[in-house]
This record gives structure tokens, C-alpha cells and sequence, in this order.
């Protein structure tokens, strides 16, 4: 089967503008949500977590919606997103909306989805991976350290190689493994229909927005520190120069 290099192209850009609308919802809801609190937070609440997890779920089920039919399979940026909310959700937002996706891409095998585009054959696998996704990033989140709060260029890497190596994986290993028993496929059938346009856009997909994901965290993180910082040595100052001003003052008023 030759390389379908103008489909691969076209789901590269396809999963950009994905990146860049996802880009702006999370920018949005540190305007309208307070998101900001939650993510400079080292240690974040019950109510917080479980809020974070339903909107996990909510977002789980989304990336089902926002892949898009390619080679008679389905591409999007699906784990990388979910792998993001592991990481800056924390383990409970990361399996639950990890098994939201799953669930829901499991539902392939009875439906086609709102869209009607989720297919059968792979829904079993591509369930597993999403599930699996939601685990990497709660490893990513309680293992490595890897959090909303700390983010440097380093940790954005290892979690943007981490899911471009799930992701291979869930291709070349569970999708050649398990889609035979759901399809007329072979293995090596299945390798070259992903193979011939699916992996590569998959793993640039995937790994791209999930850095440029966390890049954003990491800046509105970053901005919301020095906002605060400013605001502490602005009431610092007032409590210094206060008392200093009025005593001067007065001592203006008495001559």
C-alpha cells in the first residue's frame, strides 16, 4: 500500500487547528473558571480534583467526537489530550476521563457515534489505549513529578515523548493484536493501513499538542506568579510606607 502522504499531511493539519481551539478553551477558562487557581496549586482539593475529573470525562468523550475518519480508522489528538489532563489533573481526572473515552470509543462496536464516523474494528483497542493514556499521565503526575505548578522544558519533553511512545505502541502493538478479531484485517493488513498515513500524524499529532498544551499551562502559570508576586510587594510597600507617609503628614500638619 503506498504512503498516503496528502492524507497524512491534511490530518496534521486538521489535529493544528485542533491544538490551537483547545489552546484558546483552556486560555478562556482561566478567565472564566478561576482555572488558574487550580493549576498553581501544588496540592489541590477533593472538590477540586472531582471537578477536574467530571470535566475530564466530559472532555474524555469529546476527543472521540473530534477525531476524524482517515483509511477507514479514526485520527486525532484523542490521547495526547487525555495524557494532558493526567498530568494537570492528577491520577483521579486522569483514569476517570481516560475511562470515559474508552467507554465511549468501546461504544463504537453497537454505534457510529454522534458524528457517525466511530467505526468497530478498532474500537476495542483504541479504547484500551485511551484507558491506558489516562494512566500514563497519572504516572506522568505521581511518579515523575510532572505537574501543573512545575512545568519547565524538560518535563514538557519527557511527557511529549511519553505519549508519542504510548501512542506507537497502541498502534503498531495493540491495533495489529486486537483488530483481526474485529475486521477481515490481518495484523500485517492492519500495520499497513495505519502505516501507510495514520502513525506519523498520529505521533506529530499527539506529541505537538500535548507540549503546546502544557506550554500554555506553564505560561499562565507563569504569569499568575508574577501577578501575585507583584501584588504581595505592592501590600508589602503600602504597609512599610503607610505608617511613614501619615507621620510625615502629620508632622506637615502640626507646622
Amino acid at each position: 500500500m503506498a504512503y498516503d502522504l496528502a492524507g497524512a499531511l491534511s490530518s496534521i493539519y486538521s489535529m493544528l487547528i485542533i491544538v490551537c481551539v483547545g489552546d484558546t478553551l483552556i486560555f478562556i477558562s482561566t478567565k472564566l473558571f478561576r482555572f488558574s487557581d487550580a493549576l498553581i496549586s501544588e496540592n489541590k482539593n477533593r472538590k477540586t480534583q472531582v471537578l477536574m475529573a467530571v470535566a475530564g470525562a466530559v472532555v474524555g468523550i469529546l476527543t472521540n467526537e473530534l477525531s476524524f475518519p482517515m483509511l477507514g480508522s479514526l485520527s486525532g489528538i484523542g490521547h495526547g489530550i487525555i495524557v494532558f489532563l493526567g498530568i494537570i489533573g492528577g491520577p483521579l481526572a486522569g483514569i476517570v476521563s481516560g475511562a470515559a473515552a474508552g467507554a465511549y470509543r468501546m461504544s463504537g462496536l453497537g454505534w457510529s457515534g454522534l458524528g457517525g464516523e466511530m467505526n468497530s474494528w478498532l474500537a476495542v483497542p483504541s479504547a484500551i489505549g485511551l484507558f491506558g493514556a489516562g494512566i500514563l499521565g497519572s504516572i506522568l503526575h505521581r511518579r515523575l513529578g510532572i505537574r501543573s505548578h512545575n512545568l519547565n522544558g524538560k518535563k514538557i519533553a519527557i511527557s511529549a515523548v511519553a505519549t508519542a511512545g504510548w501512542r506507537a505502541f497502541t498502534i503498531v502493538a495493540l491495533d495489529s493484536a486486537i483488530a483481526p478479531f474485529f475486521s477481515y484485517y490481518s495484523s500485517t493488513d492492519v500495520l499497513l493501513i495505519l502505516g501507510s498515513g495514520i502513525l506519523l500524524p498520529e505521533l506529530i499529532g499527539n506529541s505537538v499538542g500535548i507540549a503546546v498544551f502544557l506550554l500554555v499551562v506553564k505560561d499562565i502559570v507563569d504569569s499568575r506568579r508574577r501577578k501575585d508576586m507583584r501584588t504581595r510587594l505592592i501590600k508589602k510597600y503600602e504597609e512599610y510606607i503607610g505608617p511613614v507617609a501619615r507621620t510625615i503628614a502629620k508632622e506637615v500638619d502640626e507646622r
